[in-house]
């Protein structure tokens, strides 16, 4: 990197994890929908904003080398004991002072896609030294720093890449450090691992009962390492570090009662929450419907990581592990332009989904029962049909429409569903 460039950052070649001071740009797959949004609005609006100005569409995840063609970059600066950034992994970035614009030791909000509008914005702010941004960024914060892609001659430099991980050493984005770290291997420039410390490892313990319309009673517990929703919004969920959501176990939820028992809650609090896990368990696993493009029954079985979710739609039938869901929906965040089959269509033996009919048409509502109907119909004649994926999950069986008049096979007949159904009088 070179000698001018601003914050007395270090070279990324020679990393220290003890010593070390980078300005990053970190890639947030959660945001990069709405903010390729807001660029491709911009483009439309002003043509001079691409062809004199920059061009800040540019997907630095597909195409990091193009960051100086970017109209300005947002980063952060951080060292061994300031870690936060705006996302789990991204490019290390070298800034020539001539091209710093602002810099704050929290988030700015700059109105990256509009030059004009940059200047405006920085008239009112000043450019701390570096050592002031760092002193003054809080701990699990991040700091902004905003620098033109090209300032006359003067360009931002591709410095190499970082990823975060855990303190057992996981990556807390896996697709996302393998995509720079392919990057790094192609351009032939460093990649760097920052360990990112546990914030859920602190002792923390909140009580949502102050009156709000979403406190009813809930508590959100760090317990070994991970934060767990008690009642929150009515569910119960647990998150890791990697950002990962999913239903926590019976076993999980017995040693967070237990520690919110020794911590002083009432037995009749913890028994409240314990009923309240297992009415939520008990509500996830029922086959329910739902409106997606038509109707769809979903249901979840298993926990955590390797908890699955079964949903038939009218055209496919989706089983997945839950945390491959969410990384799916990572990868797609990050490249909205490539190619992500969100959806891999899997096999449901009929007489499976026939049982799923039945739990889920008491959650129909009754002005729309008589298409749930024509609608299971229509799918249990396909799947009867014979099934056009395997699945990983269950053998695919062909069964033959014929069949249906069989007296062996285990079909169930609209009107025994009904049957099922309390009365709408009751």
């Amino acid at each position: 990197m070179k000698e001018t460039n601003w914050g007395s950052t270090t070279n990324p070649d020679q990393h220290d994890t003890q010593n070390f001071r980078y300005l990053v740009h970190a890639i947030n797959p959660a945001s990069r929908v709405h903010m390729n949004t807001l660029a491709a609005q911009e483009q439309i609006r002003s043509e001079i904003t691409k062809s004199l100005e920059g061009d800040q569409s540019i997907n630095l995840s597909q195409s990091p080398e193009g960051l100086s063609g970017r109209i300005a970059l947002s980063m952060s600066l951080i060292d061994q004991n300031h870690t936060g950034t705006w996302g789990q992994a991204g490019l290390i970035v070298g800034v020539p002072s001539a091209n710093l614009l602002m810099g704050s030791n929290h988030d700015i909000g700059a109105h990256l896609y509009n030059r004009n509008l940059l200047i405006r914005q920085a008239q009112n702010m000043s450019v701390p030294a570096p050592e002031d941004i760092l002193r003054q960024t809080g701990r699990g914060s991040y700091n902004e720093i905003i620098a033109y892609g090209s300032a006359g001659t003067s360009r931002l430099e591709l410095a190499g890449f970082f990823a975060k991980t855990t303190e057992t050493k996981d990556f807390l984005d896996e697709d996302l450090a393998q995509l720079f770290k392919g990057h790094a291997e192609r351009l032939r420039l460093p990649f760097v691992t920052i360990t990112e410390p546990n914030p859920y490892k602190k002792e923390y313990i909140r009580e949502h009962n102050e009156g709000g319309p979403y406190d009813k009673g809930g508590i959100t517990v760090y317990f070994e390492g991970r934060v767990y929703y008690l009642f929150v919004l009515d569910k119960f969920w647990v998150r890791d570090q990697r950002d990962f959501s999913f239903f926590p176990s019976p076993d999980e939820v017995v040693s967070v009662l237990g520690y919110l028992r020794d911590k002083g809650f009432s037995q009749k609090k913890v028994d409240e929450l314990a009923q309240l896990y297992h009415q939520a368990d008990d509500k996830r696993k029922i086959p329910s419907v739902i409106r997606e493009n038509g109707f769809g029954i979903v249901a979840e079985e298993g926990y955590g990581k390797d908890a699955i979710r079964t949903a038939v739609y009218s055209n496919d039938v989706i089983i997945e592990r839950l945390e491959d869901r969410q990384r799916k929906l990572r990868r797609i965040f990050t490249n909205p332009l490539t190619p992500v089959q969100l959806r891999d269509p899997q096999y449901i033996d009929p007489e499976e989904f026939m049982s799923m009919a039945q739990d889920a048409f008491n959650t129909v509502p009754e002005d729309d029962a008589e298409d749930f109907r024509k609608w299971y119909e229509s799918v249990l004649q396909r799947l009867l049909e014979g099934p056009k994926v395997s699945s990983k999950f269950s053998e695919p069986r062909g069964i033959h429409l014929s069949l249906l008049e069989s007296p062996n096979f285990p079909k169930i007949s609209w009107e025994r569903i009904l049957k099922l159904k309390p009365s709408r009088k009751e």
